[in-house]
Parts: C-alpha cells; structure tokens; sequence
C-alpha cells in the first residue's frame, strides 16, 4: 500500500513537472502574439497528449491509470478555481441581469437547436453513423449550445471585459447556459433509457446545493467573518476551508458536474467584504493560477488525439465551429438588438459564449457511449470545442482593437450626461494613510436610502523605492515581464507583473516582524476600509499600484480605465499643518496629480482637505447637516460639479448650496470678453464658444432648479459681480459657511469674472477658484473638491497612450 501510494506521488510529480515545462515554452510563444494563457493551456494538452505520450518512457505518464491520477488533480483545481470565480462575483449584478442573461441563453439555445435538427441528416450521413436521429440532434446540439462558464470567465478577465457591463452579462449567461445544459444531461444522462429518477435526481442536485449553501455554508462563513474582524484567515482555518470545500463539492458521482456549480455557490456565499475575503483569495492565487488551471485545461484537452481523426471529420470539425459561431452570434442578437445593445457588444457577446471547455468535454464524456461512432462523435466535439476557445480570443481583441469605446462601455462622458439613474464608478486614490479619512467622508456622503447605484474602489500609490524594490524586481523575475509602463491590473486572473509584484508587497506586508511604514501603513487601510463598511455598508474594494512618480499616473488611469470609472478623486498634495497653513508633502505627488488630469479620459476630483475626515471618523448624528455648497461660474467643469453635487442630495445629513455668479453689468461684460479674446486673436471664436457654453449653462441650471431647487431639496443663491475682486470678495463672506465646496476648474484663461487672478495662481491644476480657495493667504477655512470634467478633444491624440 505504502509502495503504491509513493509510486503514484512520483508518477503525479513527473506528470506535472513535464506538463508545466511544457506549457511554460508554448506560453513564452503565444503569449509574444497576444494570446490569452488560456490557449497556452490548451494547445499544452494537445501536445502532451499527442506527442509527449508518445515518446519512449514519458509515455507511460499519460496512459491509462496514470492520467487519471493527474485527471484528479485538476479535478481539484476546477473546484477551487470555481470557488474563487465566486469569490470575485458580484451577487447584486446576477441577480439584476439575469432575466437578460436568461433571455439570451434561451435564444442561442433555441437557435443552437434548429440549427443542429438541419444539419443532423447532413452530418449523419459523412459520419456513416448508426446512431438514432433523436439521439444524434440532442449530442449535436450539446456540442453547439454549451458555453464553459470558468472558461468565459477567464477569457472575459484576461481580455479586460471582466468589468465592462458587457462582460459581466456574458458570464452570467455562461453560468444559466451550463446549468441548462446540466439539466438537459439529467433528462438524457446516457445511451441507455431515460429513467424518471435520473431526471428527478440530476436536477434536484442543484436545489440541494443552494439550500445547503444557503442555510448551512453562509451562516459559517458569517461567523468565521465576524470571528476574524480585522483579521486574515490563518493557516489552520484556511485548511479547514479548503478541505471542507473539497469534501462538500467532491462527494458525488465520478465526473459528475454538480461538483462545479456547488463550488461557485460556495463562494458567492462566501462573505465579499472584510479582511477574511481578501486573504483568501490572496492564499489561493498563486496556487490555482499558477499550478492548478494550466494542469486543469491540459488535461481537459489532452483527449484530443488528432492522430485517430480520420480525413472526413476535418470538414466536420470545421463546419461544427462555423455552425457553433452562428448559432451563437444569432442567439445574442435576437435579443441582444431588442435589448439595445450595440452590434460590437452583441458579437463580443456571441463570441464569448461560444468558448467551450472541460466541463463541457465532461458533459458529453458522461452521455456518449462506448461505441466506436459515438467516440468519434466525441473527438469530433472535443477538436471543434479546442479550436473555438482558440479563436474566440483573437477575434474578441480584433473587435475590441477597432471598437474599443463600444466594447468596454468607457467613453469620456461626464457626470453631467451620465443619468442619474445609472452606475456610478469611482476610484479614489491616495499615497498616505492621512488622505483617507477625507476620502472616505466624500464617499459616505453620496450615500442614502435611495442614493443612486456607485461602485467604489481605493487604489494605495506606492512608490518603488530601495526598500521595495528587491521584492518588486523578484516579481518581475517570477513573470519575466516589465513592470513599468504597464497598466494596472484590478482583476484577479490578471497574471501581469504588476499583479505578481502587488502580490509580493501584499506577503511583505504580511509580515509582522517587518516594522516598515508601507506595512504598517497597509494594515491601517484595511481596517479603515472594513470599519467604513461596517459603519456606512459601503464596501470598497483596496487595491495598489507600485510604480515611480514619473509613471504612476499610468497605472491610476489605466486603473480607472479598466473599471470603466466615471470620477477619479485625488488629495491635493499639500497637507493642512497645526497652525492652519498648507505645505507640500511631496512634490512627486503633485506632478503625479498634474498628469493626472492632463491624460485622465475620466472627470478628475482634487480634494483639497481640511478636517472634512472628521466626517468619516463620526458619522453624521441625527438632525446635524454637513454644509455643502457650489460655486458656479458656469463653464463645462462647474457643470460637472454640480452634477456631482447632486449625487450628495440623498444623504440624510447633506444641505447643499449652489452660488451662482453673475455678471452685474451684461455691457461691461461683454466688452471684457471682447477684450479678453482679442488678445488671443480669436474674437469671433471665443465669442460663439462663450455663448455655445453659456447656454448649455443656463439649461443645465434650469433643468436643476426645477427638479431640486424648486422642490425644496437645495437653495439657490445668486451673486453679481463685474470682476475678478468683487468675486474674491463675494467668495470672503462664504468663508464660514460651509464644510466642503465644490468648485470646477475652468479653463486656463478663466472669464472676466475671474482673468485677474491668474496674476497670482501658485497651482495651474487647479484653476483659478480652486487655487484662490486652496491659499493660505485666502484663509478659507473648509474643504474644498475642484473638478475636472473629461477633456475630449485634450485626449484624443492620448487615447491609447496606456493601453
């Protein structure tokens, strides 16, 4: 016994060491033509299984008996992967899109169904097969309909769709569509006859697994959160979990697919917020990515023997991918159009789910016989099953490449066309722990029983210093990538260096003996992060970039880039000392900032602090309000503030101002303007821009007031003015008035209102108001949000600048 289980560790050992040496050299290739790993997985297990099984004494590794030792190691490794896709799934959004989710799977389905009945006779007679017709269109239609839900997931992570809207409903989708095709299995589990109590069973394994998911499973993870509060999951626990999950999901039949959706229930109920959430999934990156996934898709792929294809089946082959790609991409888009979704995200949609995987090769392995032409049938499914998820990648980037901005929903639109009704993204972003307080008081004040949708998100800017570096540089060498100048990844199938050093900063963290500030400084942030959670009940998500000053400004906007964010929020990088006055911290934090807003395709906040952390640290009391107000003097960035400004009007302690400033002489004014213009020599130009600008102003404000103002939500103040002093002046006698302003940039040459005060602006960035408010000289007492609207036309030419 003992000498057996030595010789099966041995045969498991040899059999992942010449896997991985494999899959490392197919990946260093595919990975220079821009290929997802996912490929390098697949193509890994066709050349084992073809090749390498053949070569003299490596053969035996993967015959017979041996390969199901491997076979039961990635058993292992789909389970814990699906636990992690739960891990990292948002609950809320498949619940809120599955009735669309299950609209398009039950198209493609139907679609997939009339396709495979019009082609079964054809396909049956190049065959020369006995099998029956009904039987025949229910394989064919297996192996046109299936969707692999882990593979989709990966293949939408590793393509950066994992946060698009799009994205998002496509995995949904490839969860309901292996579902349903786990159901239609049960109704006709074999080539034997269909029996009631395999109906009844198959499909009652689902209800089971929810019912014990939700009654039993979530109540422990709930304590074990509770149990841990501001703290990781410890070794002992984390192996009581992980054996616990492999006992529950691993207990049925061999083979048996109920395992997988157990697994992903498992970690959608497995608690999102909290210190427990991140650790565990931390613990199990590495393994599962690394070691566990490309051993779990060669396996899955190393039936595909093409030696025992015959000439016949090429064609078949070929023309099950064209039938599966159409059947597809007409399913997504009956209803895809009918739902207003563009035609470059229903294809994107349709070539996402047509990916296949190794549950679908278990799904037909379970239903096909042992008879020689069904078992052709089956390599049939499995070559056509390879080279869909082959090409599905390639063809999502080219789509992606051509239609970037339709694809990933990111367009440079402000808060001010965003509809009120819709999601809102955030990513603020801070290098001290002494930023966050104030951070976190601007997200909890958009916060209330009815306050619009927002996802948050707080990146921690750490600097690559010599501290640091002999842990970012190790990987880097683990990766064998670069690490500056690519973008930051905020998804956790992401295997980038970026990642990988995030990864290894996060286990010097860790370490308790290490007394450095960036440790101690991390620890601080989650527990703030998890005490704001259990405060307000708005969770945040914490992740960080490491980079130099002089490209750090590329990881927060390709950050905010893959997050599809609407407003990145910065601190300012003076810092308010004990006697009142304002100093640097660091200078590098504010060419950071300045480039920030140059190459941004987002609106931009700067928050310029002073005390507004109180509110975060001592949440509103009842009855006491938080005076907030806006100083518009009109201009597409005081816009902008203002319709972020709209967002506080939920929260129960918020009452908010807008000042408004107004030429007192219309005469005067427009003699200035004119003035003003033609030192620029663009009199006419600037006059018809003025005008366009100011009339998009006063629509704007109107169609504010009568929805807040005149129902009793705001006040509204006007202030007249002639020039740039009786402004300052004006903005004086507000000076205690309020705990935050929210002001816009404006443009660099400002209007008559303000002109004048560019003699004495020490902070272009922040515009004229801005500066004057952020002044020592000024002595303007509280907080202030300037705010950038998103420059088209600046950033045009800087598009992909990140990309």
């Amino acid at each position: 016994m003992g000498c057996a289980t030595q010789v099966g560790a041995i045969v498991l050992l040899g059999q992942a060491i010449s896997v991985l040496l494999v899959f490392q050299v197919v990946h260093f290739f595919i990975r220079r033509i821009g290929q997802p790993r996912v490929i390098s997985e697949i193509l890994t297990g066709m050349l084992v299984g073809t090749v390498l099984s053949r070569i003299g004494p490596l053969g035996g590794e993967f015959e017979g008996a041996s390969r199901e030792v491997l076979g039961g190691v990635a058993k292992i490794g789909r389970t814990l992967y699906m636990f992690m896709i739960g891990l990292e799934l948002d609950p809320a959004f498949l619940w809120q899109s599955s009735k669309r989710a299950s609209l398009i799977m039950a198209s493609t389905l139907c679609v997939s169904t009339v396709i495979s009945l019009a082609f079964t006779p054809l396909v049956m007679d190049t065959l020369k097969t006995k099998i029956g017709y009904s039987r025949f269109v229910f394989l064919f239609t297996v192996i046109i309909a299936g969707t692999s839900a882990p593979t989709a997931i990966r293949a939408a992570a590793e393509l950066k769709l994992a946060t698009t809207d799009i994205g998002r409903l496509a995995i949904t989708t490839s969860i309901l569509s292996d579902m349903v095709v786990l159901l239609l299995v049960g109704i006709n589990p074999g080539p034997s006859s269909v029996v009631a109590s395999d109906i009844v069973h198959d499909s009652s394994l689902l209800v089971i697994c929810l019912i014990v998911t939700l009654y039993v499973c979530r109540p422990v993870f709930r304590w074990l959160n509770r149990r841990n509060h501001g703290r990781e999951i410890n070794n002992f626990q984390f192996g009581v979990l992980i054996m616990g999950l492999l006992c529950l999901t691993m207990s049925g039949s061999e083979g048996s697919s109920e395992e997988i959706f157990f697994a992903l229930f498992l970690g959608l109920a497995f608690p999102k917020t909290g210190k427990l959430g991140r650790s565990v999934v931390r613990r199990m990156r590495s393994p599962v990515h690394e070691l566990l996934l490309p051993l779990l898709f060669a396996y899955g792929s190393m039936q595909a023997d093409v030696r025992n294809i015959h000439g016949r089946d090429v064609g078949l082959v070929f023309a099950t991918v064209v039938l599966s790609l159409v059947g597809k991409i007409l399913g997504t888009t009956c209803v895809c159009r009918l739902l207003g979704i563009p035609w470059a995200q229903t294809t994107v949609m349709g070539l996402l789910l047509n990916v296949k995987g190794q549950v679908d090769l278990i799904i037909l392995s379970r239903t096909v016989s042992t008879d020689k032409a069904e078992q052709e049938v089956l390599l049939v499914a499995i070559l056509s099953a390879i080279i869909n998820t082959v090409i599905t990648p390639s063809m999502v980037m080219a789509i992606v490449k051509f239609e970037r901005h339709s694809i990933t929903g990111y367009k440079a639109v402000g808060l001010e066309l965003l509809p009120p009704e819709s999601e809102m993204r955030m990513l603020t972003a801070a290098h001290m722990t002494a930023s966050l307080p104030s951070l976190l008081s601007l997200v909890e004040g958009i916060r209330g029983p009815f306050a619009f949708p927002t996802s948050v998100y707080f990146m921690q800017l750490i600097e690559l210093t010599d501290s640091n570096a002999s842990t970012v540089l190790q990987a880097e060498q683990d990766t064998s990538s670069s690490l500056r100048g690519r973008p930051v990844s905020l998804d956790p199938a992401d295997s980038s260096v970026n990642a990988a050093a995030v990864a290894a900063i996060a286990d010097y963290d860790e370490d308790e003996n290490s007394g450095t500030t960036l440790a101690s400084e991390t620890r601080q942030i989650e527990m703030a992060l998890n005490s704001f959670w259990q405060t307000t009940g708005i969770s945040i998500r914490h992740v960080k970039a490491i980079s130099g000053f002089s490209n750090m400004h590329e990881d927060i906007c390709n950050g905010a880039e893959d997050l599809r964010a609407s407003i990145i929020i910065m601190p300012f990088h003076k810092q308010q000392m004990v006697d009142g006055g304002m100093e640097t911290v660091n200078e590098g934090h504010h060419s950071v900032n300045e480039k920030v807003l140059r190459h941004a395709r987002c609106t931009v906040g700067i928050l310029i602090d002073r005390g507004l952390g109180l509110a975060a640290q001592a949440p509103v009391a009842p009855g006491l309000l938080y005076q907030v107000g806006v100083l518009f003097f009109g201009g597409p960035d005081d816009r902008e503030a203002l319709a972020y400004a709209a967002r506080m009007l939920d929260h129960p302690g918020v009452n908010l101002t807008v000042v408004r400033f107004l030429p007192s002489n219309e005469e005067e004014y427009g003699k200035a303007l004119e003035m003003q213009a033609a030192i620029e020599n663009k009199v006419m130009t600037k006059i018809r821009e003025h005008e366009r600008e100011r009339a998009a102003d006063n629509n704007y404000v109107a169609q504010f007031y009568t929805r807040y103002v005149a129902a009793g939500s705001v006040s509204y103040l006007e202030k007249y003015v002639a020039n740039c002093v009786e402004t300052a002046n004006a903005m004086d006698e507000l000076q205690s008035t309020y705990h935050l302003l929210l002001v816009g940039k404006g443009s660099s040459e400002g209007t008559p209102l303000t002109a004048g005060m560019a003699d004495w602006v020490e902070c272009p960035e922040l515009g004229h108001i801005g500066d004057l408010l952020s002044s020592t000289d000024f002595g303007y007492p509280g907080s202030v949000l300037v705010v950038q609207q998103c420059r088209n036309n600046e950033n045009a030419e800087d598009e992909d600048d990140f990309a």
